[in-house]
């Protein structure tokens, strides 16, 4: 087995950003999320979310 890479961050650019970040995901799980839900049951497609949530 290979080692893995290991690649530092420096993540206090992530903190100065919180609430912007913590917007944006809010939106994904609250707004876009339940649409895309939608859509692919519409298609007739098994919902991508829930087939994710199933395989781990």
């Amino acid at each position: 087995m290979e080692p893995e890479n290991t690649i530092e961050i420096n993540s206090s650019v992530l903190s100065d950003q919180s609430e912007l970040l913590n917007t944006i995901f809010r939106m994904y799980i609250e707004d876009i999320n339940p649409f895309i839900v939608r859509f692919e049951v519409s298609k007739g497609e098994f919902p991508i979310e829930v087939q994710n949530e199933i395989s781990f």
